[in-house]
């Protein structure tokens, strides 16, 4: 337990950064939400639908921010030992958003497919829950 209690205010921290990112997604894409609407309005059940254009960069802009937060908030809890624990997960979800917004950059200038994209999407998420769990189990068996 930290010194903090129950407390969490990296967790605070985290919906403040979420609000600038998405803020800074509105200014610098304006039509992303009705662009986003309109996209989820064509989803069909049963119907894979490729992400248009229009939302793949704030998409990767999103991606990026978010995993560049996560490491830094994974840094912040070990170095402040505000719920250690919960380190491991926040720098292995800033590595995932940032691989995925690698894969989403090439899928974005056509040097991937979209089978490609999904495929290392999956295969990364997969990676990276595996390493998770053996670090976690590892870390949690000595604290």
């Amino acid at each position: 337990m930290s010194k903090h209690g129950d407390r969490d205010p990296i967790n605070l921290l985290s919906f403040g950064v979420f609000i600038v990112l998405v803020s800074f997604i509105i200014i610098n894409f304006p039509n992303v939400f009705n662009d986003l609407f309109l996209w989820l309005r064509g989803l069909e059940f049963g119907k894979i639908m490729i992400i248009p254009n229009s939302l793949i960069r704030p998409l990767i802009w999103l991606l990026i921010g978010t995993g560049v937060w996560n490491l830094l908030s994974c840094c912040l809890r070990i170095l402040t030992n505000i719920n250690k624990r919960k380190s491991i997960s926040d720098g292995f979800k800033g590595l995932f958003f940032l691989v995925a917004s690698f894969f989403f950059e090439n899928y974005s200038h056509n040097l991937i497919s979209f089978t490609s994209l999904l495929s290392g999407l999956l295969i990364s998420l997969g990676t990276l829950i595996v390493l998770s769990s053996i670090l976690s189990y590892k870390y949690l068996k000595h604290n």
